[in-house]
């Protein structure tokens, strides 16, 4: 019988220990670590067949940067295209500004002359007006090198000819010369008529109105500043192009001291010389 007890005991289910958990544990790993290593292998396998780990994610790259380097450089040229009409405007409308100023300027100095004179400087002597108004613009030292009684291009006159003014130059005229475009009408019921001026004084026969009468104007055909070469104003007569060739605007004095910048298709031939005269009384509407 106790043998009987012992067969019995035997064929019981006995609890499983940790110990036999482990090695069931450890028996289940292997296979899968074996699985994990063929699956590397296959892996590493196909990288070598496509030509490396990177290479067509490299390739990509190159394509998008290509792309996007394509793409900028069209944005900067068109950008480029679209600034430089800006650029050319804000330029013009530096320079014109430059110019205003330089003939507020002159016209001020004409105006102290006639204040101290009780006349405009003349036009039509040896010498032009703009040696006469020198030191009235700060540039009494050159005024008195001037040989007076001489033409502009003799003696020592031809040299100070030479001699830069800034106040008289352009600043669209590129390099600096010693040229102006700044001149005068004369004759024909001008501000600077020599007949109108030896019978009064000025402003006495300006009878269209000092900011109706033009005192100065600028020509796209430059001068030697101390020569008297102005714009004749006579009957029938032609007028020289107005206005600096690089600008879209004439700039014009007025008896008054004004300055004003006016675009070339406002102002006519027509419109013009009605506004050179000072005693002509003609209507000029708007301008």
């Amino acid at each position: 019988m106790a043998r009987h007890d012992d067969d019995a005991e035997d064929d019981r289910p006995r609890s499983r220990g940790r110990d036999d958990d482990d090695a069931d544990a450890g028996d289940e790993d292997r296979p899968r670590k074996k699985r994990r290593r063929d699956d590397d292998d296959y892996d590493s396998e196909r990288r070598k067949r496509r030509g490396g780990s990177g290479g067509g994610g490299g390739k990509v790259v190159l394509i998008v940067l290509a792309i996007a380097g394509g793409l900028l450089l069209v944005c900067g040229v068109g950008g480029v295209f679209l600034i430089l009409p800006a650029v050319s405007k804000v330029r013009e409308a530096a320079a014109r500004t430059n110019e205003i100023n330089n003939m507020k300027q002159i016209s001020l100095g004409m105006l102290a002359h006639s204040d101290r004179t009780s006349k405009l400087p003349a036009a039509d002597q040896n010498l032009a007006w703009r040696v006469h108004v020198l030191p009235f613009i700060e540039q009494d030292s050159v005024y008195r090198q001037f040989e007076l009684n001489r033409a502009w291009n003799q003696g020592k006159n031809q040299s100070l000819a030479d001699t830069q003014i800034k106040t008289y130059q352009s600043v669209l005229d590129d390099p600096p010369t010693p040229q102006t475009h700044y001149r005068v009408f004369l004759g024909d019921g001008s501000a600077f008529d020599p007949n109108l001026m030896r019978r009064a004084q000025f402003p006495t026969y300006i009878q269209d109105g000092m900011s109706n009468t033009i005192l100065m104007i600028d020509t796209a055909e430059s001068v030697p500043w101390p020569a008297p070469k102005e714009v004749v104003l006579q009957p029938g007569g032609q007028f020289p192009d107005f206005g600096h060739a690089k600008r879209n605007h004439i700039l014009i004095a007025m008896c008054d001291g004004s300055v004003r910048a006016l675009e070339k298709k406002q102002m006519d031939a027509a419109k013009i010389r009605a506004l050179a005269t000072a005693t002509g009384g003609e209507a000029v509407g708007d301008w």
